[in-house]
């Protein structure tokens, strides 16, 4: 499952081309991850914050993700995934609608992405 995530993470950020050097500012973060509702087991909900300096991974593991709790992860797998919120389209963060398509319906899973 984790290589599902680095899949997904590698397609954002090499699909994510902009000629704009949009820069994330500092104290600023990403929470991003995958969620499957129908599905046993921990890998069902994996959700991440990324920092300017650290990764963390949510505990809970809760579909709804609420109460998100997070555990920080070591600098190597940080390093993996520390230019991620750079690479965010900026038609995601300009566009108004909240929710795109239709999240983990037929049992397809969805994609999360907080940015703050």
């Amino acid at each position: 499952m984790k290589s599902v995530l680095i899949l997904v993470l590698a397609t954002f950020i090499f699909t994510a081309c902009n000629s704009d050097d949009d820069t994330v500012e500092a104290g600023d973060y990403l929470i991003f991850g995958h969620f499957y509702g129908m599905c046993g087991g921990e890998e069902c909900v994996e959700i991440f914050k990324l920092t300017d300096s650290k990764l963390y991974e949510d505990t809970n593991d809760n579909y709804t993700l609420d109460n998100l709790k997070f555990r920080e992860l070591d600098q190597a797998t940080f390093d993996k995934v520390k230019d991620f919120k750079n690479a965010i389209p900026e038609q995601l963060l300009t566009d108004e609608t909240t929710v795109f398509g239709c999240p983990d319906c037929a049992d397809g899973g969805g994609l999360y992405i907080q940015l703050s």
